[in-house]
């Protein structure tokens, strides 16, 4: 990476066995780096955090809306995936959810909207 392009910033909402194994590729990117960390169970959050020397937050909002971070991994069950995805998008924030993003097609649609609205990816 050439001196002077700052890295992708990262913030990983859900630190569960999938959150860590994103949390795990974006520190092996030597173009992002893992900002912060949120999960509903501070220690998990903690956990990941101490591995990869970030910060973990217990409120998903606030890491989202950290000026810091540019992307937000959505790693948690799929009821708490739409909202989470949704300020992420809204907030200008490129945007990974995991699959399956919503419980039935029809939820979608506003968080596809959102995100060409944006001019981010979803």
């Amino acid at each position: 990476m050439e001196s002077g392009l700052r890295k992708l910033g990262v913030a990983l909402i859900g630190a569960g066995p999938f959150g860590a194994k994103r949390a795990r590729a974006v520190a092996s990117n030597r173009q992002c780096r893992l900002v912060v960390v949120v999960d509903s169970i501070p220690e998990r959050a903690q956990g990941v955090a101490r591995e990869f020397g970030c910060e973990a937050e217990a409120d998903w909002q606030s890491a989202i809306g950290r000026s810091d971070v540019d992307a937000v991994i959505v790693s948690t069950p799929t009821q708490a995936m739409v909202e989470i995805s949704l300020l992420a998008v809204q907030s200008g924030k490129h945007t990974l959810a995991e699959k399956p993003v919503v419980r039935a097609a029809e939820e979608a649609r506003p968080l596809v909207e959102a995100a060409r609205a944006a001019g981010v990816h979803l």
